[in-house]
């Protein structure tokens, strides 16, 4: 239960969590030598040329039009944004769009339109991965579907509140299919981003990692 989850350093009591592990991203993407080259071509320097400027400037360390998520930032900005930078990355390495591509959706935010499993109350994740035919509103989604979920919160918010929401959405995606090892879940907390690797045994957290202190890490990411 979440209850038995302690704030510590490395795991808890109960070996159930382990936080902070080192290599977690290196391990789950071996994309690093790409996204460098990505990475390359998406930086620039100076101002955004415009809203829809993703790139990474290196004159103040930081991504261009960076949603406003210190505060009440909805899940559609960061949604635009990110999927902007998977079409960025998509580009520079020459992949062509196709029709089952993973998408972030926050469909599922609003009351009213989240997904229930057999007999429980409605969930609304704030960000879920999908193939891009069910990230359509009107496309009928369940946790199945859903290929790794997400978190936004607000500065402030612990990073407690966080790992809570995120257990009980990968819980719901486990349960829906039997034959599925793991799901993966990404946290943001304002600039702040953590990844997740929940299993049927425990759970695996990154180091906390800054979005635009660690411009190669949210790439590959993303």
């Amino acid at each position: 239960s979440y209850e038995e989850v302690k704030e510590s350093p490395c795991s808890d009591a109960k070996g159930l969590v382990w936080r902070d592990v080192e290599s977690l991203v290196d391990t789950v993407f071996d994309n690093r030598a790409c996204m460098k080259d990505v990475l390359t071509k998406m930086t620039k320097t100076g101002d955004p040329v415009d809203n829809d400027d993703v790139s990474y400037n290196s004159k103040t360390k930081s991504w261009n039009n960076w949603p406003q998520t210190n505060k009440e930032c909805t899940g559609e900005q960061i949604v635009t944004y990110l999927n902007k930078v998977v079409n960025a990355v998509r580009v520079e390495l020459g992949l062509p769009s196709q029709t089952d591509d993973l998408v972030f959706s926050a469909k599922h935010a609003a009351a009213g339109c989240g997904m229930k499993a057999r007999d429980t109350h409605e969930r609304r994740p704030d960000l879920v991965i999908l193939p891009r035919p069910l990230a359509r509103k009107e496309a009928n989604t369940s946790w199945p579907d859903v290929r790794a979920i997400g978190s936004l919160k607000v500065s402030g918010r612990s990073r407690a509140d966080e790992l809570k929401d995120l257990m009980d959405f990968a819980r719901l995606t486990l349960s829906g299919r039997h034959d599925r090892r793991f799901v993966l879940g990404i946290g943001f907390r304002h600039t702040r981003l953590t990844l997740y690797l929940f299993d049927r045994s425990g759970i695996l957290t990154s180091k906390v990692l800054d979005v635009h202190k660690f411009p190669l890490h949210f790439l590959c990411v993303a």
